[in-house]
């Protein structure tokens, strides 16, 4: 949800394709290095599978169109960061599933 790119593409379109998600990756600085190492373990269309269920697990949900929907909540990050971490501080310790497992399983 952070690249610009990829935010444009969602709002113009409702959801982003696999191949827009493939191609924002080859272009990337940070992960075009990963695609090379990535297709030299794998044929070109495992990796493309393995892209698609990356993005469902991401929370994405097909709409039609080959197009991926993103999940109700993607753009909070954001704002949470331009808010700050007032009184937002219980979110960390509501990540951590340590203290759950220990109270119920007690």
């Amino acid at each position: 949800g952070r690249s610009a790119e990829l935010r444009s593409i969602l709002q113009a379109h409702g959801g982003v394709t696999r191949g827009e998600v493939l191609n924002w990756i080859r272009n990337s600085p940070v992960f075009s290095g990963w695609v090379g190492l990535m297709l030299g373990k794998l044929e070109v269309k495992s990796y493309e599978k393995n892209i698609s269920v990356a993005i469902a697990r991401a929370g994405y949900t097909k709409n039609g169109h080959h197009r991926w929907a993103p999940p109700a909540n993607i753009g909070q990050e954001e704002a949470k960061e331009e808010v700050g971490e007032e009184g937002e501080g219980n979110d960390a310790s509501d990540d951590d599933d340590d203290d759950d497992d220990d109270d119920g399983s007690g």
